[in-house]
């Protein structure tokens, strides 16, 4: 069984790194290179790592807004929050 804790982290450095080396986080690019990545790291579809990040960044979203924990919602989480909501409600 693959730690969500390790294969977030993987994914998030991986992310980091494109993102670095392309001066911003593109989705349409990103996140397939990344998900693919994670899935041959961890032996496992893209889909599948695409699954598992969202759940362990599901729980440590919740746990940062109800201050269980001190995990910091980085700028580009922040960013897709704030994309989300504005949608929702607007």
């Amino acid at each position: 069984m693959v730690d969500k804790k390790i294969l977030y982290s993987f994914c998030v450095r991986k992310w980091e790194e494109l993102e670095q080396k392309d001066g911003e986080y593109n989705p349409e690019r990103h996140d397939p290179i990344v998900l693919k990545a994670a899935g041959r790291k961890f032996g496992i579809t893209p889909e599948e790592a695409g699954i598992i990040y969202d759940q362990e960044l599901a729980v440590l979203t919740e746990n940062a807004i109800t201050g269980k924990s001190n995990y910091v919602l980085t700028p580009r989480l922040k960013a897709i929050l704030d994309r989300e909501r504005k949608e929702r409600f607007s």
